[in-house]
């Protein structure tokens, strides 16, 4: 299902210029493939988008809180899939 209010607002999204760039360009990756996953429809971001931008992300100590912020965003989903 296509949510084109979401698909826009993501579009506006843009990483902190003040985070290492290598994060920023994970974090744009993630982006414009959550964008790809809504506009055509598909079940699931791709593993490799989601292991590059927590490894990426990992490299630098201080953004720990950030990384288990996502990580704990996403285990309710992974484990709604992977009880599937």
């Amino acid at each position: 299902m296509k949510d084109k209010r979401l698909i826009k607002h993501w579009k506006e999204l843009e990483p902190d210029k003040d985070l290492p760039k290598d994060v920023q360009i994970a974090l744009q990756t993630f982006i414009d493939n959550a964008i790809m996953v809504e506009e055509y429809d598909l079940e699931y971001l791709p593993g490799e988008v989601m292991t590059n931008l927590f490894g990426t992300i990992s490299n630098y100590p201080k953004l720990r809180p950030m990384l288990e912020m996502l990580i704990m965003d996403m285990l309710p989903k992974l484990n709604m899939v992977l009880g599937k």
